[in-house]
């Protein structure tokens, strides 16, 4: 196997990560959604849509530990907004 079919599977893994975060934390939304269209239970609403928002900031984890080049470049990009290199 060489270096670019490692780098497609590490990105489809990477790929699949999210995918399955975004199934995980948006599916029950949608559910529910269906179920109780009219918000009947707030505090169940209230525990999904935490859920919800927090696929966005699984996001970040999943690119950052997941692969070398996201995480290569999230280290660039801070290090130059937080003026530590120029």
């Amino acid at each position: 196997m060489d270096q670019t079919e490692r780098q497609e599977i590490k990105l489809t893994w990477t790929l699949l990560g999210v995918s399955l975060c975004y199934i995980v934390c948006v599916g029950p939304l949608a559910i529910m959604n269906m179920i109780d269209p009219y918000l009947t239970c707030q505090y169940v609403y209230l525990c999904i849509y935490a859920v919800y928002w927090l696929q966005y900031s699984l996001n970040f984890f999943i690119y950052a530990l997941w692969n070398k080049q996201f995480r290569s470049a999230y280290v660039d990009f801070f290090l130059e907004t937080w003026g530590l290199i120029r």
